[in-house]
């Protein structure tokens, strides 16, 4: 006689699949700090043979669509999660966006020995090069040199620019 039932397995959540995550949180204390997290999963760590405190180098590209993530001893540490997944936080004082944004599931290919993980809309324009911690300008804004700028001695010499 067969049963009309049948055995399910479950397998937890994303323990097979190698993921990556992008969120935004700002913090609730006085430094006010602002981070976009990188989430990688303990799949694509275990890939990869990423270990939490390995140094990681994060560069955009020029359109700020794509993200690559690459060891560097001499970048950002990546810390870990109890769950066993890791996350390299990216301060960024120089972006106002006011509310936090819960993680979301981005795509992202591996290259070599680098990550490129394609950031969501909202975050595509806040990318910045972080290995050096400098702001980076929008794409299209407009460059300007010291030779475009105004004196502001003029006044005081008797000319105007």
């Amino acid at each position: 006689m067969q049963s009309e039932w049948e055995d399910i397995t479950f397998e937890k959540r994303g323990a097979l699949v190698p993921r990556v995550t992008v969120s935004w949180a700002k913090s609730q204390g006085a430094k006010n700090v602002q981070t976009l997290n990188i989430n990688l999963g303990k799949a694509l760590l275990s890939l990869m043979k990423w270990e939490s405190g390995m140094k990681f180098k994060v560069l955009a590209s020029r359109d700020r669509r794509v993200v690559s993530i690459s060891r560097d001893p001499a970048g950002r540490s990546m810390q870990s999660k109890n769950s066993g997944t890791g996350v390299i936080a990216l301060i960024a004082p120089h972006i106002t966006i006011p509310d936090t944004i819960p993680a979301q599931a981005v795509t992202h290919t591996l290259v070599g020995d680098s990550v490129h993980i394609t950031m969501p809309e909202w975050a595509a324009l806040h990318v910045a090069n972080v290995t050096d911690r400098t702001p980076v300008l929008p794409l299209g804004a407009a460059r300007r040199s010291l030779m475009d700028m105004p004196d502001p001695a003029a006044a005081l010499r008797g000319r105007g620019r």
